[in-house]
């Protein structure tokens, strides 16, 4: 029914604009074509002509039964800037993000956190959180961290979406693959550093946690300027190929420093893990809300 209502109205600018005559084929492809290539092949092509008026389409080819057909609706959204400022947009890709098809749910996730700048929603909160609890969303999971920091910065301070927003960046930290705990660690320590000032933080999370996140920042801005440094200071210790310190290329000099920071970090990053896991046991006041 919304298909054939944007038809009509279509109609009504293929008189003034006889270069829309496109549209309206393959908006009819979209909805009517018995072969999934076939719609799959609409929506990617409806990407190219950028206009509003292929939304609505678009949006209900997302339901299409065939995963590959709600994919390119996806993609074909991703393109233009024209349809960001749109709510429906980021109501539609909040129920894909459950998207039964990983490849479509990554593609929704994907999106969704490139919408929150623009259409911050506390409803994708949920969604966000769940891809960093599900280690089958490992690809897009940097996608869901910043897009948290995003939408937490948009929410009242004190609500649940926004605390529950701050607990899956802290369930972040705990995630094994570096990328994604360091995204986790970029996100936090302002947060930390702002809540530490407004005396909002509880005594636990400033004694055993406040610290230890920013002894791991710290850490990390050390490691990331060494290759630079060493290849400043020792020349003969860098790899230019490799463009890192040969870990083992001696026992002594620059590469020790790399060694040991590395080493720090790693129980730096560890005891913080374990300050979290007392968090999660310890009373309410020592929960994150406060951030």
């Amino acid at each position: 029914a919304i298909v054939v209502h944007l038809l009509a109205n279509l109609r009504q600018l293929i008189r003034l604009r006889p270069g829309l005559a496109q549209m309206e084929q393959l908006l009819i492809t979209l909805e009517r074509a018995p072969e999934p290539e076939q719609r799959a092949q609409a929506a990617r092509m409806l990407a190219t002509l950028d206009h509003p008026v292929t939304l609505p389409a678009l949006i209900t080819a997302m339901q299409d039964d065939t995963p590959t057909v709600r994919l390119w609706a996806i993609r074909a959204l991703s393109v233009p800037m024209t349809y960001f400022p749109d709510p429906r947009v980021a109501a539609a890709l909040i129920h894909a993000g459950s998207d039964e098809d990983p490849t479509v749910r990554h593609a929704a996730v994907e999106l969704l956190s490139r919408l929150m700048p623009y259409v911050p929603n506390p409803l994708a909160v949920p969604v966000f959180v769940e891809v960093i609890n599900d280690e089958r969303n490992a690809q897009v999971v940097p996608h869901a961290i910043q897009a948290l920091d995003k939408v937490a910065s948009h929410l009242p301070k004190g609500s649940q979406q926004r605390a529950l927003a701050i607990s899956g960046l802290v369930e972040a930290l705990m995630d094994p693959e570096p990328q994604h705990w360091l995204a986790a660690v970029k996100a936090l320590v302002p947060r930390y550093t702002a809540a530490r000032q407004r005396r909002r933080m509880a005594e636990f999370e400033f004694s055993a946690v406040f610290p230890l996140l920013k002894r791991l920042a710290a850490l990390n801005q050390e490691l990331s300027r060494l290759p630079q440094r060493i290849y400043t200071e020792y020349p003969l210790y860098y790899d230019e190929h490799a463009g890192m310190v040969r870990v083992g290329y001696l026992d002594t000099g620059p590469n020790e420093a790399y060694v040991r920071l590395e080493a720090e970090r790693d129980r730096t990053l560890a005891a913080l893990r374990r300050a979290i896991l007392a968090m999660r046991t310890g009373p309410e006041a020592h929960r994150v809300a406060g951030l």
